[in-house]
């Protein structure tokens, strides 16, 4: 039987004494090896239920983005037998993960993730999520493999699982495809996007890239944002001060977040929890600004509709694009096409350019070519 003395000195990967004792007191591990295997052999056990990890929440949480699967992740986390590992599970902290490990790279040695014979995880889960999600099925990591007695009781269910959820795996295997095309496609993988609302962030996960901006999980309203993007050098040197721990939508009491101010303008950090997480986020990301690759996405609802703010982006001298439902045009104007849109009663157009259509795309990606734009702007 394998010792926990082993695996805690071995020099090729990281792993903590704790989880080392815990997995191998359970799984009674006869021998182990480092080695290589493919993403889309992953595996999870979750609730007596044995799911490849694309079917899992704690992919599609990434991978869709939307109102449902934020909502689903929220609940996993505050499942208690979800949080013993970690305490601090949630969804803006995995995020966090996500945007630390496609920055730095998965790094065996800080912490392996843990298979048995048969890939199914039995630690690191959200690790290879975020890998799976940014670099898809047939991308090889090296993983910490246990050949485990616990597991081949169970191998039966090992062998049945290809036959389970199978419609759902090919339903999904679309959008893998087209995501992993979109980064081959691209003329370069260091842009930055000073989107006024959550939409620049949902590009940089289309194309599975780092945020190279600091505008991400926060809005900017009107004039706010068009000083910024007037600016972005003069506000971007400047450190953000906290406004209120927590403002309250006045229409929709239900929406409540922290606001941070830079100088003038106020920044809405609808994802984050309080005023110091917002500004180290922003402080860490501002950094990483690319000036001479800088584009601009806003929209005329976060504007309120103002003409002059709008004229002021269509008059900023880098590459801009503005998302609309009014009657606008103009080669920098992005009209949403269809009959699904409307405004809520806060003025903001629904549902969210980010959500997942019944396609598999994102509703954003059929109304603006972001590749094209990005590569023709580079």
């Amino acid at each position: 039987m394998v010792t926990p003395e082993e695996l805690i000195n071995h020099t090729d990967f990281g792993i903590e004494e704790e989880e080392v004792r815990e997995l191998l007191a359970f799984h009674e591990v006869r021998k182990y090896r480092f080695r290589q295997v493919k993403l889309g052999s992953l595996k999870r056990w979750k609730d007596g239920h044995l799911s490849f990890l694309k079917d899992t929440v704690n992919y599609r949480f990434l991978h869709e983005r939307n109102e449902e699967t934020r909502a689903a992740y929220t609940a996993y986390c505050a499942d208690p037998a979800n949080r013993q590992d970690n305490p601090d599970r949630s969804p803006e902290n995995y995020l966090k993960l996500q945007e630390r490990i496609l920055e730095e790279g998965y790094d065996p040695g800080k912490g392996v993730i843990i298979i048995d014979q048969f890939h199914v995880i039995l630690g690191g889960v959200h690790r290879a999520c975020i890998l799976l999600d940014a670099y898809g099925d047939a991308y090889e990591i090296p993983v910490l493999q246990f050949q485990s007695r616990a597991a081949r009781r169970n191998s039966w269910k090992i062998i049945l699982q290809p036959l389970k959820g199978i419609k759902g795996r090919l339903r999904r295997l679309p959008a893998a495809v087209r995501r992993s095309a979109l980064r081959r496609q691209l003329k370069t993988r260091s842009f930055t996007l000073l989107s006024q609302n959550c939409l620049g962030g949902a590009v940089y996960d289309m194309f599975g890239l780092p945020f190279e901006t600091p505008t991400i999980n926060v809005f900017i309203e009107d004039e706010n944002f068009v000083k910024l993007a007037e600016d972005p050098a003069y506000y971007l040197s400047r450190t953000p001060v906290p406004v209120t721990e927590r403002y309250v939508e006045p229409l929709d009491p239900s929406i409540q977040y922290p606001k941070i101010r830079i100088e003038d303008i106020e920044i809405c950090c609808l994802h984050e929890k309080n005023c110091t997480e917002a500004i180290e986020n922003w402080e860490r990301r501002r950094k990483r600004v690319r000036y001479d690759r800088l584009f601009v996405i806003a929209n005329t609802w976060n504007l309120h509709d103002d003409l002059s703010l709008i004229d002021r982006i269509r008059k900023l001298p880098v590459p801009h694009v503005i998302f609309t439902d009014l009657d606008l045009a103009g080669d920098d104007i992005v009209k949403l096409r269809g009959d699904l849109w409307y405004r809520d009663q806060r003025g903001i157009v629904r549902p969210n350019l980010t959500d997942m259509g019944e396609n598999g795309k994102r509703l954003f990606e059929e109304q603006f070519d972001f590749l094209k734009w990005i590569n023709e702007n580079s």
